[in-house]
Formats: structure tokens, C-alpha cells, sequence
């Protein structure tokens, strides 16, 4: 059964009508995938969120390697965490939000990015 997305807060709701407008009236413009991005990043600070708030405690190990994951230190970066945690979505059920978040990953891709996507038939 597929997991039902929670509800945009304003501020997401609100960067989603500007990437709209900025699709609409100038869809060229730098300052759309700068929305985009901003709307990927309330997006997935959500989500985030929302897992840890349902995890049990983190080890300070634990929080060491996310904080590196989430300031792109090593290979990774946001859209490998986004692509990340939309296979678990998609795998778990949660195909609207999994494609979502696949859909953020592709806006600036890595090979191992485009690999997932493809996996999920986007």
C-alpha cells in the first residue's frame, strides 16, 4: 500500500507557486532553478526531519557521518542524499514521494543519480 505524502507546509506551498510562475512566465531563467532548488531543500529538510524524529537516538558516529553528507563533504551531495532516500521510499511502498524526491535528485545528477532514476523508470 503507498504512503500518503504529509501535508505542504506555507512555506512549501508557497515556493511551489513560485517555481510555477517562474516555469510559466520565464522558463529559462536562472532564478527558476534557484526555486527549484529552495523547494528541493524545504522538501527534503521535511522528510529529514521527519525520519530522525521517528529514529531512535543517533550515536555522536552516527551524526558525524550525516552532518558530512549533508555539507557535501566526500562524494556525496544533497541530490545523492535526495536519490538516497528516494529508493527507500519507492522500495518501501512510497512511490509518490519517492518520485518527488527522485525528481529533486535529477536537478543537478551524479552517474550514481541518473542509475537510480533509470532504476525507478523516471
Amino acid at each position: 500500500m503507498a504512503q500518503t505524502s504529509p501535508k505542504p507546509t506555507p512555506q512549501e506551498r508557497s515556493e511551489h507557486g513560485r517555481v510555477a510562475a517562474l516555469a510559466r512566465h520565464r522558463p529559462d531563467s536562472p532564478q527558476l532553478t534557484q526555486a527549484r532548488r529552495d523547494l528541493a531543500g524545504t522538501q527534503l529538510e521535511r522528510y529529514i526531519k521527519r525520519v530522525v524524529d521517528a529514529a531512535p537516538p543517533l550515536t555522536p558516529a552516527q551524526r558525524d557521518r550525516l552532518a558530512l553528507l549533508l555539507t557535501g563533504g566526500g562524494a556525496w551531495h544533497l541530490g545523492e542524499l535526495a536519490a538516497a532516500i528516494a529508493t527507500r521510499e519507492i522500495e518501501g511502498g512510497g512511490d509518490k514521494l519517492g518520485k518527488k524526491l527522485m525528481r529533486t535528485a535529477l536537478i543537478d545528477p551524479t552517474e550514481n543519480v541518473l542509475a537510480q532514476a533509470e532504476w525507478a523508470k523516471l
